[in-house]
């Protein structure tokens, strides 16, 4: 599958997704996938296959959650006065 970019609807969500509680991030979960997960999951691929032929050959990542993607979720126990949830995608590569 060839990366094509993020919709504008996904951006838009993800510009909401911090102000929301679980229950309402829930009632939107399935958009979010559709929406940035699953297209975060084909840039990482993108990704990955260019920063292999053109900059480092053994570079790594795995296109899903916990792996190259950070999850949505800010893990409160270390910040609680952060937002439930992130205003952004995260990706890492080694």
């Amino acid at each position: 599958m060839t990366f094509t970019g993020f919709c504008s609807e996904g951006i838009a969500l993800l510009g909401r997704i911090p102000a929301m509680s679980r229950s309402e991030f829930q009632d939107e979960k399935a958009r979010y996938r559709d929406q940035l997960a699953e297209p975060a999951k084909v840039f990482v691929a993108a990704m990955l296959s260019e920063l292999r032929s053109s900059v480092f050959p053994a570079i790594e990542g795995i296109p899903r959650t916990n792996g190259s993607i950070a999850p949505i979720n800010n893990d409160l126990r270390f910040s609680p006065d952060k937002p439930p949830y992130k205003d952004h995608l995260l990706f890492r590569f080694w």
